[in-house]
């Protein structure tokens, strides 16, 4: 059946305007994207399948475009569409860390690196220093930090 056809509230697209992102599943949110099916399968079947195919969103996007392109449905277009929101999504977190003048916790973090780990063709090197007492550090983040930090306390 056609998503046009289904229920209103159950539409990928009208869900998402209505709950928001993150109330969609991986299948919908793909669905969104893909905003077709081929004949006989909707975009949200389409979505499964490539999941199914390529095991999860993180795959899919991470696949290689020969791959990516021999799965029905897709091809050189949808790789390319895939690949410049995975840029704008790097620049717009790249971005965000630039109006921040250190990161204070590990949660801030997060983010920072995820710009970087993401891009498969850099490599990144973190050094972090997490200000600490014995009081407040765990005794495996204690036996884990540098000799010169412990030689501090």
């Amino acid at each position: 059946m056609p998503i046009r056809d289904w229920p209103e509230g159950e539409r990928p697209r009208e869900k998402l305007l209505q709950r928001g992102a993150t109330a969609l599943s991986d299948a919908e949110l793909l669905a969104i994207f893909l905003r077709t099916g081929v004949a006989g399968r909707s975009a949200v079947d389409l979505a499964r399948d490539l999941l199914l195919r390529f095991g999860s969103l993180r795959a899919l996007i991470k696949a290689p475009q020969a791959d990516f392109c021999a799965a029905h449905g897709l091809g050189n277009a949808k790789y390319a569409q895939l690949q410049a929101m995975m840029e704008i999504s790097r620049r717009h977190l790249a971005e965000g860390l630039g109006e921040r003048q250190a990161l204070h916790d590990p949660q801030a973090a997060r983010p920072a690196c995820a710009t970087s780990i993401t891009r498969p063709s850099s490599a990144c090197s973190w050094t972090a220093s997490i200000a600490c007492s014995p009081a407040t550090c765990s005794p495996a983040a204690r036996s884990t930090a540098p000799a010169s930090t412990r030689a501090r306390w």
